[in-house]
């Protein structure tokens, strides 16, 4: 569902997950269900991303009723970190008095990945919590708050496909800006891992190719 969301991946796939996922809304789990926890998150940024609100209140439920060990109550901190990701982003699509109260709490959090409060935390939170920011932040009317969310992105070992998306928003956002340096950077990036797109991402993958020649040429001119 994520990759479906994020990175460009196989949406029929992702409308097979969804379904199968959405079953386990209101049902309980513990917080240090790494699976549960964020497959919760999951089902509410799917639904978000159809309109159907009441599934997304319903996983922020789950995600803020997950029962840590009694021993072990930091484990409440990465469900917890995912509500208020999609809570920020309710706000927004409601058009709710607090959404900017709400996006500078999740921007706190996003800031310092490694922050006590958030230690348990696994880095998907910070990787998707850093593109909804900026999203946010756009729509908001901030577009430097935007890029710098996109800016601040958690790198890791591990594989994320949805960093594809990172940087053409970085490219384009830069460009926005008049950071054409930075644009530029960006962009190569997103074509290098871009170099054989299929079919459908084609288009795509040329756009970014035909606005990277804009602003190469206008960086020789400068």
């Amino acid at each position: 569902m994520l990759d479906a969301i994020f990175a460009d991946g196989d949406s029929s796939q992702g409308a097979r997950a969804a379904r199968a996922l959405e079953r386990q809304l209101g049902t309980a789990f513990g917080a240090s269900d790494g699976s549960a926890v964020l497959a919760r998150y999951a089902v509410g940024q799917y639904a978000l991303n159809l309109g159907n609100l009441n599934h997304v209140r319903r996983a922020i439920a789950d995600l803020r009723q997950a029962t840590p060990h009694p021993d072990s109550t930091w484990q409440a901190d990465e469900p917890r970190a995912y509500a208020i990701l999609l809570t920020a982003q309710l706000a927004a699509r409601e058009h709710s008095p607090e959404a900017q109260r709400l996006l500078d709490q999740l921007d706190s959090v996003l800031v310092n990945p490694l922050g006590p409060l958030f230690d348990g935390a696994k880095p998907p939170l910070f990787s998707y919590g850093n593109l909804m920011a900026a999203r946010l932040h756009e729509e908001a009317g901030d577009p430097t708050a935007a890029l710098a969310a996109l800016r601040r992105r958690l790198i890791g070992v591990a594989e994320y496909p949805h960093y594809v998306r990172y940087r053409r928003e970085e490219g384009r956002l830069a460009a926005l800006l008049g950071d054409t340096a930075g644009a530029i950077r960006a962009y190569r990036h997103y074509l290098a891992l871009r170099s054989a797109p299929e079919p459908r991402l084609r288009a795509e993958a040329d756009s970014v190719r035909t606005e990277l020649a804009t602003l190469l040429r206008t960086a020789v001119k400068d």
